[in-house]
Protein backbone atom coordinates (compact mmCIF):
# COMPACT_ATOMS: atom_id res chain seq x y z
CA UNK A 1 0.00 0.00 0.00
CA UNK A 2 1.18 3.06 -1.11
CA UNK A 3 0.89 6.01 1.63
CA UNK A 4 0.50 9.93 0.68
CA UNK A 5 2.99 12.66 1.20
CA UNK A 6 4.16 13.25 5.02
CA UNK A 7 3.15 15.90 6.13
CA UNK A 8 3.44 18.33 9.08
CA UNK A 9 0.57 18.27 11.61
CA UNK A 10 -0.97 22.29 11.62
CA UNK A 11 -5.02 21.51 12.80
CA UNK A 12 -5.85 18.73 15.03
CA UNK A 13 -9.75 19.28 15.03
CA UNK A 14 -10.18 16.97 12.09
CA UNK A 15 -8.37 14.11 13.71
CA UNK A 16 -10.31 11.25 14.70
CA UNK A 17 -11.84 11.12 18.75
CA UNK A 18 -9.10 8.62 19.50
CA UNK A 19 -6.23 10.75 19.01
CA UNK A 20 -7.64 14.21 19.79
CA UNK A 21 -5.77 14.26 23.61
CA UNK A 22 -2.34 12.64 22.46
CA UNK A 23 -2.36 15.34 19.61
CA UNK A 24 -2.96 18.08 21.92
CA UNK A 25 -0.43 16.53 24.30
CA UNK A 26 2.19 16.13 21.17
CA UNK A 27 1.64 19.98 19.40
CA UNK A 28 2.39 21.63 23.15
CA UNK A 29 6.03 20.34 23.64
CA UNK A 30 8.05 23.11 22.37
CA UNK A 31 10.60 22.95 19.97
CA UNK A 32 9.29 19.77 18.66
CA UNK A 33 8.10 19.21 14.72
CA UNK A 34 5.44 16.21 13.79
CA UNK A 35 5.08 15.00 10.76
CA UNK A 36 2.10 12.97 9.88
CA UNK A 37 3.08 9.43 8.01
CA UNK A 38 -0.24 7.77 7.58
CA UNK A 39 -2.52 10.65 6.07
CA UNK A 40 -5.47 8.30 4.13
CA UNK A 41 -8.08 8.56 1.87
CA UNK A 42 -10.25 7.34 4.77
CA UNK A 43 -9.85 10.04 7.63
CA UNK A 44 -6.94 11.88 6.77
CA UNK A 45 -5.03 10.89 9.86
CA UNK A 46 -4.77 6.89 10.12
CA UNK A 47 -4.50 3.61 8.77
CA UNK A 48 -5.76 0.52 9.49
CA UNK A 49 -3.62 -1.63 11.82
CA UNK A 50 -2.72 -4.30 9.21
CA UNK A 51 -2.80 -1.51 6.30
CA UNK A 52 0.82 -2.46 4.89
CA UNK A 53 0.25 -6.11 5.62
CA UNK A 54 1.82 -7.98 2.49
CA UNK A 55 0.14 -11.40 3.00
CA UNK A 56 -2.80 -13.77 3.88
CA UNK A 57 -2.15 -13.80 7.23
CA UNK A 58 -5.31 -14.28 9.53
CA UNK A 59 -5.88 -11.01 11.34
CA UNK A 60 -6.20 -11.54 15.41
CA UNK A 61 -9.46 -11.14 16.65
CA UNK A 62 -7.85 -8.60 19.66
CA UNK A 63 -6.82 -6.19 16.17
CA UNK A 64 -10.70 -5.78 16.01
CA UNK A 65 -12.98 -3.71 18.16
CA UNK A 66 -16.59 -2.84 17.95
CA UNK A 67 -17.53 0.96 16.64
CA UNK A 68 -21.82 0.53 17.21
CA UNK A 69 -23.03 -2.74 15.52
CA UNK A 70 -20.15 -2.79 13.01
CA UNK A 71 -16.78 -4.71 14.12
CA UNK A 72 -13.67 -3.27 12.49
CA UNK A 73 -9.76 -3.28 12.30
CA UNK A 74 -8.17 -0.89 15.30
CA UNK A 75 -6.62 2.39 13.50
CA UNK A 76 -3.04 3.93 14.11
CA UNK A 77 -1.84 7.05 13.39
CA UNK A 78 1.62 7.52 13.35
CA UNK A 79 3.98 10.27 13.11
CA UNK A 80 7.31 11.35 12.77
CA UNK A 81 8.97 13.59 16.07
CA UNK A 82 11.98 15.90 15.63
CA UNK A 83 13.74 18.32 17.62
CA UNK A 84 16.34 20.89 16.56
CA UNK A 85 19.22 17.58 16.99
CA UNK A 86 16.88 15.23 14.55
CA UNK A 87 14.85 12.76 15.00
CA UNK A 88 13.05 11.14 18.35
CA UNK A 89 11.64 8.67 16.67
CA UNK A 90 8.30 7.26 14.99
CA UNK A 91 5.58 7.60 17.76
CA UNK A 92 2.30 4.97 17.31
CA UNK A 93 -0.92 5.90 18.47
CA UNK A 94 -3.08 3.18 18.59
CA UNK A 95 -6.89 3.17 18.55
CA UNK A 96 -7.85 1.53 22.07
CA UNK A 97 -9.57 2.36 24.79
CA UNK A 98 -7.40 4.47 26.14
CA UNK A 99 -5.68 5.51 23.42
CA UNK A 100 -1.95 3.35 23.57
CA UNK A 101 1.24 5.10 22.61
CA UNK A 102 4.76 3.17 21.49
CA UNK A 103 7.71 5.45 20.62
CA UNK A 104 10.11 3.69 18.47
CA UNK A 105 13.01 4.59 17.71
CA UNK A 106 14.47 2.04 15.52
CA UNK A 107 12.49 2.73 12.47
CA UNK A 108 13.42 4.97 9.75
CA UNK A 109 10.71 7.96 8.84
CA UNK A 110 10.13 6.34 5.42
CA UNK A 111 7.61 4.13 4.29
CA UNK A 112 9.47 1.02 5.19
CA UNK A 113 9.66 2.28 8.92
CA UNK A 114 6.15 3.08 9.15
CA UNK A 115 5.59 -0.71 7.86
CA UNK A 116 7.44 -1.97 10.34
CA UNK A 117 6.45 0.76 13.37
CA UNK A 118 2.67 -0.58 12.52
CA UNK A 119 3.71 -4.32 13.00
CA UNK A 120 5.88 -4.07 15.86
CA UNK A 121 3.01 -1.75 17.68
CA UNK A 122 -0.04 -4.57 16.58
CA UNK A 123 2.73 -7.57 18.16
CA UNK A 124 3.06 -4.83 21.69
CA UNK A 125 -0.49 -4.60 21.97
CA UNK A 126 -1.17 -8.26 21.47
CA UNK A 127 1.18 -9.75 24.03
CA UNK A 128 -0.60 -7.07 26.36
CA UNK A 129 2.83 -4.76 26.21
CA UNK A 130 0.63 -1.56 26.58
CA UNK A 131 1.84 1.90 27.06
CA UNK A 132 -0.04 4.38 28.44
CA UNK A 133 -0.59 8.04 25.85
CA UNK A 134 0.60 10.31 28.93
CA UNK A 135 3.72 8.42 30.13
CA UNK A 136 5.05 8.50 26.60
CA UNK A 137 4.79 12.29 26.16
CA UNK A 138 6.19 12.46 28.89
CA UNK A 139 9.20 10.35 28.05
CA UNK A 140 9.18 12.73 24.91
CA UNK A 141 8.88 15.68 26.84
CA UNK A 142 12.09 14.48 28.88
CA UNK A 143 13.99 13.65 26.47
CA UNK A 144 13.70 17.08 24.25
CA UNK A 145 14.31 18.91 27.61
CA UNK A 146 17.73 16.74 28.09
CA UNK A 147 18.69 17.47 24.64
CA UNK A 148 18.37 21.02 24.67
CA UNK A 149 20.14 21.58 27.74
CA UNK A 150 23.25 19.59 25.37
Amino acid sequence: MALELPQQIQAIDTAPDFLQEPLSKLVSIPEVSITLMTASHQDGWSLAINAMQDDSRAIDSRLYLRDGHIKRIRRACIVHVEDRNGSLGLLVLLEATPTQAYLLTEFPANEEGVSLALETSAIKFLTKRRSLTSGTIQQLRQIVRKRRQK
